[in-house]
């Protein structure tokens, strides 16, 4: 039996501290994304697919010892939590960033789930790099609308109803009237910030009606024409 002292007080409290802040186990590095996996996974949570983005493993398998416990994992860093800053803030019920399940927004947007070929498009519209494997580079998702150019800022008003038209018949043709709406406004709002769903709803109903006008107007003029 030792005849060495114990330390007491708080000398025997910053012992014991340090001591227990030796036996924990080091923070591990966030593993790769496992890409035989995730390549094929339709959706994810926001704070998956954000790790996911960044080519990181959101649900990294470790083999463990009984009995010992599972090993911490190093803070991913500050790119990964400007980007989920971003998502949160973007995530909604009609996007830019749209929820698979609206009542998840109830709680943390974290934990929101999303597509992962929308996810793709949206932030491939911000510009962010992304992994080659992540699901929507085979044009599952639409693609990310270019910033206008000048031409394209002198749209006209009429102009622009005609070609959201356009896209509410091609998001139907491609993946269903469900939702056309909705995908319709991600895509505008990538292009447009400050563009507004119903307003966009409003054009495209109107789109339709000026379409349907002329072509009235053109079978009328027909016969006249012969």
């Amino acid at each position: 039996m030792s005849d060495t002292p114990k330390p007491t007080g708080f000398a025997g409290a910053g012992f014991r501290a340090g001591n227990a802040r030796r036996m924990e186990p080091a923070a591990l590095p966030w593993p790769a994304a496992d890409w035989g996996l995730w390549a094929d996974m339709p959706r994810a949570t926001l704070r998956e697919a954000v790790l996911l983005s960044m080519n990181l493993d959101p649900r990294p398998n470790f083999t463990e010892k009984a009995g010992r416990t599972r090993p911490l994992l190093s803070d991913p860093g500050p790119e990964f939590h400007r980007r989920l800053t971003l998502g949160c803030a973007h995530v909604g019920g009609y996007g830019p960033l749209r929820a698979v399940r609206v009542n998840q927004l109830l709680g943390a947007r974290g934990d929101v789930e999303v597509s992962l070929p929308e996810f793709r498009a949206w932030a491939e519209g911000l510009g962010w790099p992304m992994p080659e494997l992540f699901p929507g580079a085979k044009g599952t998702a639409p693609a990310a609308e270019p910033v206008p150019t000048a031409r394209q800022s002198a749209e006209t008003a009429k102009d622009r109803r005609a070609r959201l038209l356009e896209w509410h018949e091609e998001e139907e043709h491609a993946r269903g009237k469900r939702g056309a709406l909705a995908r319709v406004v991600a895509r505008e709002t990538l292009r447009r910030p400050t563009a507004d769903r119903s307003n966009i709803g409003t054009d495209i109903r109107k789109a339709r009606a000026e379409r349907a006008q002329e072509r009235r107007a053109g079978a009328l003029l027909g016969p006249l024409g012969r």
